[in-house]
């Protein structure tokens, strides 16, 4: 069980998904369907998009990706993480979908700031 957030400004909308799987993005894919106008809201945002599952390979959708579509999205996963998160077909899934795909094995801590014209990220290494 994992509680997913949506934190959303006029600008941009932020997903934190938590450890949810195929199942839980289907119910979410299957709320927004049904409610359109929610959903358009939604898209008309920069979407900035929490791995689901720090990018299991049982997580991150097809159906998730083209609904949703982020602009970007970020995994959090440590360095040398035992189970190799974000999987590669999970990385390559984002790939091709054209999502920018970071990873806090790679960048270090994030800090994302919003304003009017865009959604900035900032990586610190420690």
């Amino acid at each position: 069980m994992s509680c997913v957030l949506e934190v959303r400004n006029q600008h941009h909308s932020i997903w934190l998904t938590g450890d949810i799987e195929v199942a839980a993005e289907q119910a979410i894919v299957d709320r927004l369907i049904l409610a359109p106008s929610v959903l358009k809201t939604i898209q008309q945002r920069n979407i900035i998009l929490m791995a689901p599952h720090h990018g299991s390979k049982t997580s991150s959708n097809a159906y998730f990706l083209n609904l949703l579509r982020p602009h970007a999205a970020f995994s959090q996963s440590g360095y040398k993480n035992r189970y190799h998160h974000p999987h590669p077909s999970v990385v390559e899934r984002y790939r091709t979908h054209g999502i920018h795909l970071l990873d806090t094995n790679a960048t270090g801590a994030q800090i994302w700031q919003s304003n009017k014209a865009a959604m900035a990220q900032i990586f610190l290494r420690e």
